[in-house]
């Protein structure tokens, strides 16, 4: 079968490359011939052109463009050279949903996941991302650990939801809570496993690269997806505990007080080693805690200001509910060798999910 798949593919966040990425692999796996549509919607920075956003904001943006262009640039090119060399781009380049709907891409099957692509203002309410385009010639609609990312949607947003996925011939999601509240709305749907989880370690660790810059042989690898109150007095907490000094990918000039090392030039490979090599992951983002579970590490994790729903349904599926922290007290008073243990033991609850979700992506291409 000919499978194109609908993801955020061409950002410069690690997550989301990297999620595309592993559905490529499983859904190749499978043995079908797949593609990743070239949906590049403007309402999104692409690591093909990173400085536009910047120049966009006026006179503060383009001086931050003239400080950060060359780094920004550097970064892009990582990130591209990952996208060119693990996943087949196979359609013309698509900017937004009229040009979709004028020369829409033919497939047996489509596909849409995982990532945050049907979190309704993310995307901005974009039915690009539901296959609205095809009309009534259509292929099969499948989505795929889709997630709806955010903690609580209003009656908009959920109008928006339903209406799209129960179009789809197979609803898959990644957040318990979005089964529910599909089910909930008359559209049949079962969760899926992020499809990072899909691929081995052995595959993730053969994509990894050493930064470049001075890293520690020994080192906590910090890794926030958004800046946080609880953040810096937690990081050197556990900096401290460990005994180890703290990186992080970060890219902007102003370095955070929680981290002794920056690297501000780094793609997929990089944030791969750095997960991979060190001695504790301290996150509150989902690909963060999921990597950190890929790689058996011992994991921090504190929770998300606004989309914390994908962290504990991550942590539900793996048996540790209550695992993420939101005060420095409840980190000072949990028994974190305990902790790390009960995490590393939930290895064959994953598996199980992994299994269950390869059957749902099996069958839906049959």
């Amino acid at each position: 079968m000919n499978v194109g798949l609908l993801t955020i593919h061409d950002s410069v966040n690690p997550g989301a490359s990297l999620q595309a990425c592993g559905l490529y692999q499983a859904v190749k796996d499978l043995g079908h011939e797949v593609s990743v549509i070239n949906y590049c919607p403007n309402y999104f920075p692409s690591h093909t052109n990173v400085i536009k956003p910047l120049l966009a904001q006026g006179p503060k943006g383009i001086a931050k463009a003239a400080l950060l262009g060359k780094r920004l640039k550097a970064k892009a090119a990582l990130f591209q050279e990952f996208a060119d060399s693990t996943y087949s781009v196979g359609t013309r380049r698509y900017a937004n949903y009229a040009s979709l709907e004028s020369a829409p891409p033919m497939f047996d099957a489509v596909i849409c996941g995982s990532d945050q692509i049907w979190n309704p203002p993310h995307v901005c309410y974009d039915d690009a991302w539901f296959f609205s385009f095809y009309g009534s010639n259509r292929p099969r609609l499948i989505s795929y650990a889709a997630s709806i990312g955010k903690d609580r949607l209003d009656e908009k947003d959920l109008s928006w939801l339903v209406r799209g996925a129960s179009t789809f011939d197979f609803v898959g999601v990644r957040e318990d809570t979005g089964v529910d509240l599909l089910l909930g709305n008359g559209v049949d749907a079962v969760q899926c496993v992020d499809p990072t989880f899909l691929c081995s370690r052995d595959m993730w660790e053969s994509l990894e690269r050493r930064p470049s810059g001075d890293v520690p042989e020994k080192f906590i690898f910090y890794y926030p997806l958004q800046e946080n109150p609880l953040e810096a007095e937690l990081v050197r907490a556990v900096s401290d505990d460990f005994g180890l000094r703290v990186v992080s990918v970060w890219s902007a000039l102003r370095k955070l007080p929680s981290m002794d090392i920056q690297i501000p030039v780094f793609g997929p490979r990089e944030f791969l080693w750095l997960m991979n090599h060190s001695e504790a992951v301290v996150t509150n983002s989902f690909h963060g805690l999921a990597f950190g579970v890929i790689f058996e590490k011992n994991l921090v994790s504190f929770k998300n200001l606004t989309r914390n729903s994908r962290l504990a349904s991550l942590l539900k599926i793996l048996g540790v509910e209550n695992y993420q922290i939101s005060s420095m007290e409840e980190y000072r008073n949990t028994n974190w060798d305990e902790r790390f243990r009960a995490l590393h033991a939930s290895k064959q609850r994953i598996a199980k999910e992994v299994s269950v979700s390869e059957d749902f992506l099996r069958r839906a291409l049959l």
